[in-house]
């Protein structure tokens, strides 16, 4: 990300941790969350969490619920359940 911004990782760190208050992963999840949401929202039960994991760049399962909850204040199958139920 640096390289593409022409400068280096201690200055876009610095920079994303002065302009948005969270340090560079916390800035990260924020991007991949969003993405998740949005595939949530679009394609209702098809996808499982895993593979929405995955889209989004997590490895691992428990760590993309933990960022999940962090970012909504819900896990992902709650967070499902509520837009199911609000598009009903």
């Amino acid at each position: 990300m640096a390289k593409e911004a022409g400068t280096n990782r201690t200055y876009l760190s610095r920079t994303i941790n002065t302009f948005s208050g969270k340090n560079f992963s916390s800035y990260v999840d924020g991007f991949r969350i969003r993405e998740a949401t949005r595939i949530i929202e679009a394609s209702k039960k098809s996808v499982s969490f895993k593979q929405i994991a995955e889209m989004v760049g997590y490895t691992s399962v428990p760590v993309f619920y933990k960022a999940f909850v962090r970012e909504v204040g819900l896990s992902p199958g709650r967070y499902r359940d509520d837009i199911m139920r609000r598009k009903a």
